[in-house]
């Protein structure tokens, strides 16, 4: 697999202190397990794997609303060397200090950031009110 998806997900195991490297669909269930509820991540991380894209799957207690575990995740990603994803998703994420790290992150590593319409939208409403 020659590309890598770095994703911020929600998920019932795994841990959340680093990234845990997922190449299918047997070991994204062994590692991770099933969403809490019906949420975007792991709806992502599956796709991706249909694809056959390597993933880099960080495991956040609430997804879109942990903030610790993003900022750690984020900071983790741009403290690592070479070139370790290409693509940085981040699914229910609608916070603007959250984007911003992730597009610092993204613009080092010269990657590109994918987020969903409704986390857009989300994100330049909040934006304005401040």
């Amino acid at each position: 697999m020659a590309l890598c998806l770095a994703l911020f997900a929600e998920a019932l195991k795994g841990r959340r202190q680093a990234p845990e490297r997922i190449r299918s669909l047997d070991e994204l269930l062994a590692v991770m397990g099933l969403p809490k509820e019906e949420k975007a991540g792991l709806n992502w991380a599956v796709q991706a794997l249909l694809y056959r894209v390597e993933l880099l799957f960080f495991r956040v207690a609430e997804e879109g609303f942990a903030l610790e575990h993003y900022l750690e995740g984020l900071s983790y990603l741009e403290k690592m060397g070479g070139e370790p994803f290409q693509v940085l998703a981040l699914p229910g994420v609608g916070s603007w200090e959250i984007i911003e790290k992730a597009r610092t992150v993204c613009k080092k590593k010269k990657s590109f950031l994918i987020m969903n319409e409704q986390d857009l939208y989300d994100c330049l409403t909040v934006k304005k009110v401040f």
